[in-house]
C-alpha cells in the first residue's frame, strides 16, 4: 500500500483555485489584462532598469517601505528567488527551499496560481 508515494525526481504541477485557465474571451492566466498592460509594463521597465544596472548606484534612489503591503504565503521553508514573470507585468514566480517553484498573481488575486514540484533539494 505504498499509494500516493511520488517518484523522486518526477515533475508534478498543480493548479490552484478555482477560475479556470482560460477567461471567457479564450485569453490565458498568462496573458496580461488588458486594462493593466501598458501601465504595469512601464511599472516592470522601471524596475528592470535598476537590474540591468546594477554597476550604476549612483544615479538610483532606493526608498525604504512606509508601509506593509502584503505577505504571500504558500512556501514551507525560505524562499531563494523573486522575479517578475518574463513578458508580463502581473504574474511573480518564486524559488523556493523547499524545492518548488510557484508563480503568483500579482495584480487580480495576489494568490498562488501554480506550484511547480520536482526538485529534490531547493530552487
Amino acid at each position: 500500500a505504498e499509494k500516493d508515494k511520488k517518484d523522486p525526481g518526477s515533475t508534478t504541477s498543480q493548479w490552484h483555485g478555482s477560475k479556470p485557465k482560460v477567461d471567457y474571451q479564450g485569453r490565458s492566466w498568462i496573458e496580461c489584462p488588458p486594462q493593466q498592460t501598458k501601465k504595469q509594463q512601464r511599472i516592470q521597465a522601471r524596475q528592470m532598469e535598476y537590474i540591468e544596472d546594477e554597476d550604476d548606484y549612483r544615479n538610483k534612489t532606493c526608498y525604504l517601505p512606509k508601509k506593509w503591503i502584503h505577505t504571500w504565503e504558500g512556501h514551507t521553508q525560505g524562499v531563494q528567488a523573486i522575479r517578475f514573470f518574463p513578458k508580463t507585468a502581473h504574474l511573480l514566480m518564486s524559488a523556493g527551499l523547499d524545492g518548488t517553484v510557484k508563480i503568483w498573481d500579482y495584480y487580480n488575486t495576489r494568490s498562488c496560481r501554480i506550484t511547480y514540484t520536482g526538485h529534490e533539494k531547493g530552487v
